[in-house]
């Protein structure tokens, strides 16, 4: 299947439309606690509101069935669009919801998560940003700024989540280049900031000297690392963390010197572009089965670009 890289002002230019042919688009979202898909949802309804749409966001509280119920529940309401961000991804999962979706031709948009199909049904197109560039984006930096030495400790995200595996792989694909570094623990914190601070206090009790680098798979789990070493009354500068998504938090993090790299997942730009990708569809406009949103890296050099 080919890939389109597409950035949000061209997004924008490509799918807005100027008589806007819808009144309703229903969204379903994995949950609301999560700072990653609260930016999202922000961002959603302010795109809707410039439009003149009702929009509304269900919370699905990561739980498939409740997440398909969502689903029929649009359809019998007769939503213009409807935007998924997946509970999960698995072909079984994307199925399900195609199947909630019935025979009808209402558009879908599958947010941020990327199904593991390989084709999509008419009027079902994916938009998000290419995970291949985060992992190895993250760790580049990390190496560089570690001079290509050091132990590399990796926070995962949840199991059978696509984002936590290409992360994870492409972290260590980078590792594995430079002699002087090596991966010495990984472990699952599942997103969470409360499960990464438990798991970096216990490698700070039972292993310290395994590890100078950290990479988490999100900002959440890189802030539970810097606070496990603040509660142990450990200088975070001692050592390197990195995480993905740039959000307010993390930058705020990096703005006081304890977050060293992150890797912007442009919220605002998958939110917005996914209110356009359905009002091109309900349009008749084509869209690409794919629309990628690149990542872009953060750093102390550059974050005053990132910040209001």
């Amino acid at each position: 299947m080919k890939k389109f890289l597409l950035v949000l002002s061209v997004v924008l230019s490509v799918f807005f439309v100027e008589t806007v042919s819808a009144n309703f688009v229903a969204v379903s979202m994995p949950k609301f606690d999560d700072n990653f898909q609260t930016v999202l949802r922000e961002n959603i309804e302010a795109r809707a509101d410039q439009l003149n749409l009702i929009v509304y966001v269900g919370n699905a509280e990561d739980q498939l069935e409740q997440q398909l119920e969502q689903i029929r529940h649009f359809v019998e309401a007769e939503a213009d669009a409807i935007i998924v961000l997946p509970v999960l991804t698995t072909p079984d999962a994307i199925n399900q919801m195609l199947e909630a979706r019935g025979n009808s031709d209402i558009p879908m948009v599958f947010l941020q998560r990327l199904p593991e199909i390989d084709t999509y049904p008419e009027k079902v197109v994916y938009l998000g940003s290419d995970e291949t560039e985060s992992g190895s984006m993250q760790m580049e930096e990390l190496a560089r700024l570690a001079a290509y030495e050091g132990q590399v400790a990796i926070l995962q995200g949840a199991e059978g989540n696509p984002a936590s595996t290409v992360r994870t792989d492409y972290v260590r694909e980078v590792v594995d280049k430079y002699p002087g570094m090596s991966v010495t623990l990984q472990e699952r914190g599942n997103w969470a900031r409360n499960q990464a601070l438990t798991i970096v206090k216990r490698w700070l009790d039972e292993s310290p000297e395994q590890f100078s680098i950290i990479a988490a798979n999100n900002d959440e789990m890189a802030l539970g690392a810097i606070m496990a070493f603040e509660q142990a009354g450990i200088d975070p500068n001692h050592y390197l963390v990195g995480g993905i998504d740039a959000t307010r938090d993390a930058l705020a993090s990096m703005q006081k010197d304890l977050l060293d790299v992150t890797v912007l997942q442009d919220a605002a730009s998958q939110g917005k572009g996914a209110i356009d990708a359905a009002l091109a569809m309900i349009n008749g406009r084509e869209v690409p089965e794919k629309i990628w949103v690149p990542f872009r890296l953060v750093t102390p050099e550059n974050i005053q670009q990132f910040v209001e």
